[in-house]
């Protein structure tokens, strides 16, 4: 735990213990969800350090980095076998969680939807839900599903907050490299070409326009697989049409053949 010398007069011992042993609660909570993925339980822990310093930002009373860094070097102590925690690491939580926090729906009569998708009037019944019947908060397995921010890797997650501007597009960029299994290479690629401003209106994972009935590579955003173009297609099909192509020649050839006979 932190010391009495090491917190600063900014902040009260009691204040600071109550913040650092309810990020130890959540992340010792979280260890323990064995439905978990290794990588849910990471964003997951990012996410709950964010949403507990988030009110309590370092350029706000009363946080400030010397308390930032101090809390880091507790948690290090108390998680030794976790990534190790720093200044720029809780920085990024908090951004984390400010950036899509307001994005699942905790409403119970409402899920699977997203708040950027509701009409006015829809939005409107959904705030009276929770004035007069305030829902229960999601619990850490629906969390989970809910963002496909959860299972990427939190290096992809960096860089959809610092390369990509609308929380709408993150989103998509999100799914489309949890779908295909994106490595980090392929996501920086997408980024780089915009690949969500040259998609099909309805995104059915076939996207690109820049690719050809032809090819599905897409000479825009460096990239295939997008469910388009010859290349896709199976080498039991490439089997099928390189079968029927010999057997179409095989039978003009022999028909050639038994006319040079009869002619003779």
């Amino acid at each position: 735990m932190a010391t009495k010398h090491s917190i600063p007069k900014t902040i009260s011992e009691t204040f600071y213990k109550t913040t650092f042993n309810s990020i130890k609660t959540n992340l010792l909570l979280i260890e323990q969800e064995s439905y978990l993925s290794d990588t849910q339980k990471l964003n997951l822990m990012y996410w709950k350090i964010g949403e507990t310093l988030l009110p309590h930002k370092p350029w706000h009373k009363p946080w400030s980095i010397a308390v930032i860094d101090d809390l880091c070097q507790n948690l290090n102590n108390e998680f030794p076998s976790l990534p190790s925690f720093s200044n720029n690491l809780l920085m990024q939580s908090m951004e984390f969680y400010t950036t899509y926090h307001d994005r699942p729906i905790t409403s119970q009569q409402l899920k699977g939807i997203h708040i950027y998708t509701l009409s006015a009037g829809a939005y409107l019944s959904l705030l009276l839900r929770h004035v007069f019947k305030p829902s229960k908060p999601l619990t850490l397995n629906k969390l989970a599903k809910k963002l496909p921010i959860f299972s990427l890797p939190w290096q992809q997650n960096l860089m959809l907050l610092r390369k990509v501007n609308d929380p709408i597009d993150k989103l998509w960029y999100a799914q489309k490299a949890s779908d295909w299994k994106a490595d980090d290479a392929t996501l920086r690629t997408w980024i780089d070409h915009q690949l969500v401003s040259h998609t099909a209106e309805k995104d059915d994972h076939t996207t690109c326009r820049g690719n050809s009935w032809f090819s599905s590579y897409c000479k825009k955003c460096k990239s295939i697989g997008h469910g388009r173009g010859l290349r896709t297609w199976s080498l039991f099909s490439w089997m099928f049409l390189l079968g029927l192509l010999i057997m179409e020649l095989s039978s003009s050839l022999l028909q050639d053949f038994l006319k040079n006979i009869y002619k003779q």
